[in-house]
This record gives C-alpha cells, structure tokens and sequence, in this order.
C-alpha cells in the first residue's frame, strides 16, 4: 500500500504474537496484492486483472475481492455516491500527471477538464456486476476502472483484527499507514 503498517499488541504469550505478526504480514501482503490496480501476480485475480477485463465478460476472482467489491458497492449506497471505487479512470489521470511531473517537473500538468469530465462519464457503480453464488466479477463499461483506494486501509485493519482476534490476541493496536484500529477485550 505504499506505507508503513505497525501492529502493537499485549499479550504475554510472545510465541502468540510471533504468530499473530507473521499472519497478519501474509493477510496485508495477500490484499496489497489483490488490490493491485498496476500489477498481475501469478495465481491470484487482482484489481489489474479485473480493470483490464472490463468489457470482455466475468472472470473468478477470491471470496476475499468479491467481498471488499461488495462492501466498496455498499459504502457508495450509504454514502450517497460519495465513496465510489469506481472511479479509477479519473484517478488515472491524476496517476498519470504525477507520474509525468516526477520525471519533468518543469512540464509538470494537472489532468484538462475535458479529459475528468470524459473520465466521469465512466464511473457508474452499476457497471460492477458482482455474482458471489459464481464467485466471478464483470465489469460492463469497457472503460471503467477500479480503485479501492479510498476503503482499502479501514476494510483492510477490520479483516486485521478478526483475524488477531481469531488467533486469540485481546488487545492490539493496528496501523496501517495513519489508519488506525484499537481494540481492547474487556
């Protein structure tokens, strides 16, 4: 994600926590990589996999991305389409412009407006038809693209704490870059 993670935890049982930090490494590394919307990984479904899909039918993807997607389709109802993961092709413009400004920031640009305005055109939630009974995703608007960034770090530290729960852990603090969990079993 870009960022530094930090699990705090108080437990006497050092051999606990060796456990929960060495699960809890693979859970972030798993979702990183499932969240990926610039990279492929053998053997896993990524959020790369699914955008360069986009119009071209439903593909399988893990219980894990059809969960964060669905949850992602939640937020924008209850947010009134103010949290939309959908919207990845304006995002890529303004990826692409710091991009750009990294390598020539004396040409340094910010995206035209006619070039967001187009972008827009393509970020209808709609278009994310999730089947979990098949356990595939399509997305039907060929130029549509998706980004969790904007859920990824807080669904990502709930997924975190059950499992430290799970494991046994009563007290931890997460954080992954700046978002933080506490929690604390009384």
């Amino acid at each position: 994600f870009d960022t530094c993670s930090a699990l705090t935890a108080y437990t006497s049982d050092e051999e606990l926590f060796s456990q929960a930090a060495d699960a809890l490494d693979g859970l972030l590394d798993e979702y990183n990589k499932l969240f990926d919307i610039y990279h492929s990984y053998e053997g896993i479904t990524t959020l790369c996999d699914l955008n360069k899909s986009a119009g071209n039918g439903a593909i399988s993807v893990n219980e894990r991305l059809i969960d964060a997607l669905e949850f992602g389709k939640e937020m924008h109802t209850l947010t009134d389409g103010h949290a939309n993961i959908a919207l990845g092709s304006v995002i890529s413009l303004w990826h692409g412009a710091r991009e750009y400004a990294e390598k020539h920031p004396e040409n340094a640009y910010i995206p035209d407006t006619a070039s967001i305005s187009e972008a827009l055109l393509h970020t209808d939630i709609t278009a994310l038809v999730i089947d979990k009974a098949a356990m595939t995703v399509e997305i039907t608007d060929k130029q549509l693209s998706l980004a969790l960034g904007a859920i990824a770090k807080g669904y990502i530290a709930e997924r975190a704490a059950e499992l430290l729960l799970d494991m046994g852990l009563e007290s931890f603090l997460i954080n992954l870059g700046g978002n933080v969990l506490a929690y604390e079993q009384k």
